[in-house]
């Protein structure tokens, strides 16, 4: 009897370095704000804490931790679904010892599942997404989802959060807001700045950031390209490619919250992964556009009328069908840099 109970026992313990091997390396390469992946993880006996990396916070661009809490909930995501690849189930706390700084935003405990999930073809789909997921800065085709599309997309969000428009009317309209919010943020010295430290030139060694080839600006060009953000009036040029990026775009997935704390940003964040793995297994590009989110309050409640909701907006994503599917990876730091 104690033997079946040890046996028992044994098979429910995961160790650390299981974790580290099977489930960190796909959260570590989850989208953030600027690539800037702003995590750091701990691993023990059947437990994965993930924290804050405050040294990769944007304290002008998201001066209230939204973009970096969705971040980290795009992290969420990809170790649930690396749990059940590998067989096991994912539980988590958020802020299980508070918010101060120092303390775990997540606690995630793995329990063994009764059945293995490497033969599930809809666990496999998702798990090979992300590594398969990258931003895609493209025109999209603008021609409409199938049903079939439409409903894979959907498939286990949590519609409370997810809103899928595809009213080009209202598309538009976020389209038109998204222009003028980009213009706002680009012409501001300080968030030029900023972002100008996380802009990376084609033969990067780094292992953050955002790359020419990410950007769509030409090899040589990129070389320039951190002096170019800083002086240049890039509002101008980028302002209405933001525009004509969302109106090309077949549906946008606008992710909003009832309440507007750091726990729902998390849910957001993991909601809009959740489309995002769903939209790269079946073949669709997406590209997140939050400029009428990070632009302020006043673009933000602009976007809340233009999306027809009363939640709070925290994220979204465009997502169509794009000619452009042969994409470079953005740099990810290791997993030795990422541990906490």
């Amino acid at each position: 009897m104690q033997q079946q109970q040890l046996r028992t026992t044994e098979k429910e313990l995961i160790s650390a370095e299981t974790l580290k091997r099977q489930v960190i390396p796909s959260a570590i390469l989850a989208p953030s704000a600027h690539n800037t992946q702003p995590w750091k993880f701990r691993t023990s006996t059947n437990t994965l804490e993930i924290f804050v990396d405050w040294d990769r916070h944007l304290k002008v661009s998201d001066p209230d931790l939204r973009q970096l809490y969705v971040s980290i909930g795009c992290a969420i995501t990809n170790t649930t679904i690396a749990a059940k690849y590998w067989g096991n189930e994912a539980k988590a706390t958020y802020f299980p010892q508070g918010e101060a700084k120092e303390k775990p935003v997540v606690k995630i405990t793995f329990t063994p599942s009764e059945v293995s999930q490497h033969d599930n073809p809809q666990i496999s789909e998702l798990f090979a997404a992300i590594e398969n997921r990258h931003t895609n800065r493209a025109d999209f085709d603008n021609k409409p989802l199938t049903n079939n599309e439409q409903n894979q997309l959907n498939a286990g969000t949590d519609h409370q959060i997810t809103q899928i428009i595809s009213d080009q009317k209202k598309i538009n309209s976020i389209a038109k807001l998204s222009e003028e919010g980009t213009f706002s943020t680009l012409s501001r010295k300080d968030f030029k700045e900023e972002l100008s430290h996380w802009v990376r030139n084609s033969w990067t060694h780094q292992h953050d950031g955002m790359p020419g080839y990410a950007m769509g600006i030409p090899a040589p060009l990129s070389l320039v390209a951190p002096i170019m953000v800083r002086v240049a009036p890039i509002h101008i040029q980028e302002a209405p490619k933001t525009k004509q990026q969302i109106a090309t775009s077949s549906i946008l997935a606008v992710f909003s919250t009832k309440e507007d704390t750091p726990t729902n940003w998390l849910h957001a964040g993991e909601q809009l992964q959740r489309v995002w793995l769903n939209a790269t297994a079946i073949g669709l590009a997406a590209m997140p556009v939050v400029a009428a989110v990070e632009a302020g309050d006043k673009f933000r409640k602009q976007l809340k009328k233009a999306a027809g909701t009363e939640l709070h907006p925290q994220s979204m994503l465009r997502i169509g069908h794009s000619p452009k599917n042969n994409l470079r990876a953005t740099p990810r730091r290791t997993l030795e840099e990422c541990l906490n």
